[in-house]
């Protein structure tokens, strides 16, 4: 580019003017067609004083965005951020990190430090145009982000994530708590429910068992081996008969029973803790016995 004999008056914002008079002004690398009249061109950062001047526009000039995106983090929510393959994005977490996962390192490039990440793609392939950010908190949160490829003048150059107090305002956190009162009142009233459905489902069946039961049981103890008061009580419930016994010192019994006028021998269990005889079936007449020496035990009313 060529100036002869011309004045230019500049003023950079409203800071200072620069007056340029020169006979010659030689910019040899930059092509004529990037000096265009003022009608042409309108600069925001350059204001001109007369419409006879000219500029030497600049090859490449991206409208990059002057301020961090802010984001107030809320809890299962993921944010979308842009990035661009001129410049890194810096995200700015509200505590240090003890992992951080991109969901493709190898189209996507990442690092970070305490609280600090910085990530940008590395190909124009369609491949890496959108990747995920996962960045884990010494609190095991998680901070979920999908990253998305875009030109410089749409990229995002800082992102600061901010959860103190901006997280949920005092509204919300109202609701919180009385959505967890709600939850706790509602499993108290049904577990309050169902107890006493618990309760009442076990009294009716105490009610019915104790109808089955039949005590009316005599037994004859004749001595000798067995002594007196061996058998303490028996009774049966319409499907079984339990014989109750105070001393196990004898060993177990053979236990009969009077099935259609003979004497059968039984099939029963023995319980050590309660020392209960319990014979499936009832019977007229049991007879317990060990060796020669008996005791008979006889259902009245039958």
């Amino acid at each position: 580019m060529k100036i002869k004999n011309k004045t230019y008056y500049f003023a950079m914002g409203a800071v200072a003017s620069i007056v340029i008079t020169s006979t010659v002004i030689a910019f040899a690398d930059v092509p004529s067609t990037h000096i265009m009249p003022l009608t042409a061109v309108r600069e925001p950062n350059a204001k001109f004083i007369s419409s006879e001047h000219t500029i030497i526009k600049p090859a490449y000039e991206a409208k990059i965005a002057q301020q961090c995106q802010m984001i107030h983090w809320i809890g299962n929510r993921v944010y979308t951020i842009k990035g661009s393959m001129n410049m890194a994005t810096h995200f700015v977490f509200p505590e240090p990190s003890v992992d951080v996962i991109v969901g493709n390192k190898d189209l996507w490039v990442e690092e970070h430090k305490l609280n600090h990440v910085f990530v940008k793609p590395n190909t124009n392939k369609s491949d890496g145009s959108v990747s995920t950010l996962t960045y884990i908190g010494e609190s095991n949160t998680s901070y979920e982000f999908i990253l998305k490829r875009v030109p410089d003048s749409e990229a995002v150059p800082c992102v600061i994530v901010d959860r103190n107090g901006s997280m949920l305002n005092s509204g919300s956190w109202n609701r919180y708590q009385n959505r967890d009162k709600e939850i706790i009142q509602a499993l108290s009233s049904q577990f309050e429910r169902e107890k006493t459905q618990i309760i009442k489902q076990q009294q009716n069946a105490l009610d019915k068992y104790r109808g089955t039961i039949y005590t009316s049981y005599k037994w004859r103890e004749a001595g000798g081996w067995f002594g007196h008061n061996f058998v303490s009580d028996v009774y049966d419930d319409g499907r079984w008969t339990y014989i109750r016994v105070n001393s196990d010192n004898k060993g177990v019994m053979s236990i009969c029973g009077c099935v259609e006028g003979k004497n059968v021998v039984l099939q029963f269990s023995y319980d050590e803790t309660t020392k209960m005889y319990r014979v499936s079936g009832i019977y007229p007449k049991l007879t317990l016995a060990y060796g020669k020496d008996s005791v008979v035990i006889e259902r009245q009313n039958i």
